[in-house]
């Protein structure tokens, strides 16, 4: 594997080559975004970490350059909390990642071996604002800070082979599957879970459900401030509510989120027969947490994208 980094700061770029050199890795660095450019002609990377603000030619200018010259690029900017508006931007535009600064080492190897090498970039680009904005609005709710780690999303659509994904590594970070080409797709909660959903509805319908295992529900309880102990369900609306928000961003479409509610394996077993399910496997983290959750989206990505 090969990696260009760019950043101002040699501090920073000697930290990413000495680090990424332990693991094996090829680093070529450039300080700002015109030798970024130059580089990855000579070097061709098979990914980029690029910081956000720089001299001469900032992050932001240098990504769309790169993805003008390769539509494949992989880059993963650099960024400070206070410039999170210029990742969304950078997402949107063809970021496959990002990572915070400042980092640990641990971070940024775990970034750079697996990171968001999909073919649907809009899926991350969702799924990374989305999370950005539920761990700020989970600070307020939390005794201790806490942040959101992405583990692996399955997409799963009727009309696509089973044998069908994409995969970086040995490791599907991204998968797309089918269980049952010859009936409409059902929602499965996992075992030894609860789950609470949204539904919304307009110009498209969908629901969003996140389920957590009964053994973790304790553990969140005990870990949110007081006032906020006795009923989950504006814990699980922060989540939906912030996924359902990007969603209205990214599709232009007029939408209205209803009330969170318990999961009903009933009448929450079905989905819309256009619609593609995907789900979210993360994790709500800090030094003394490690909750893993699953968010489920039952909704049409190509009226949602445009595709």
């Amino acid at each position: 594997m090969k990696v260009l980094a760019v950043d101002d700061s040699h501090n920073i770029l000697d930290l990413i080559k000495d680090t990424l050199s332990l693991e094996g890795i090829e680093v070529e660095t450039a300080d700002n975004g015109a030798e970024a450019l130059s580089k990855y002609v000579k070097f061709k990377p098979d990914i980029v970490t690029l910081d956000v603000t720089m001299p001469i030619m900032n992050g932001s200018e240098t990504l769309s350059r790169l993805i003008q010259m390769d539509k494949n690029a992989k880059i993963i900017m650099l960024t400070a909390a206070e410039h999170w508006s210029l990742i969304e931007s950078c997402l949107a535009r063809g970021a496959v990642g990002y990572l915070q600064k400042p980092f640990y080492t641990e971070e940024l190897v775990n970034t750079i071996k697996d990171p968001w090498h999909y073919e649907d970039k809009n899926v991350i680009t969702l799924f990374s604002i989305s999370c950005n904005r539920i761990s700020t609005s989970l600070e307020k709710m939390f005794k201790d800070k806490v942040s959101i780690a992405i583990k692996n999303i399955e997409i799963a659509k009727q009309e696509i082979s089973p044998s069908q994904f994409s995969s970086h590594g040995g490791y599907s970070q991204i998968r797309v599957v089918v269980d049952k080409l010859a009936s409409p797709l059902q929602i499965e909660a996992p075992q030894v879970s609860v789950g609470f959903a949204n539904e919304f509805s307009g110009q498209l319908n969908g629901k969003i459900l996140t389920f957590i295992k009964f053994e973790h529900i304790e553990m969140i309880k005990n870990s949110i401030e007081p006032q906020y102990g006795k009923d989950l369900r504006e814990f699980f609306y922060i989540l939906h509510s912030k996924i359902f928000s990007v969603l209205v961003e990214r599709s232009h479409l007029r939408l209205q989120l209803e009330p969170p509610r318990l999961y009903d394996v009933t009448s929450d077993t079905n989905v819309e027969s256009n619609a593609d399910i995907t789900k979210l496997h993360y994790e709500i983290k800090n030094d003394s947490l490690q909750i893993p959750l699953e968010t489920q989206l039952c909704v049409s990505l190509r009226q949602i994208f445009r595709t």
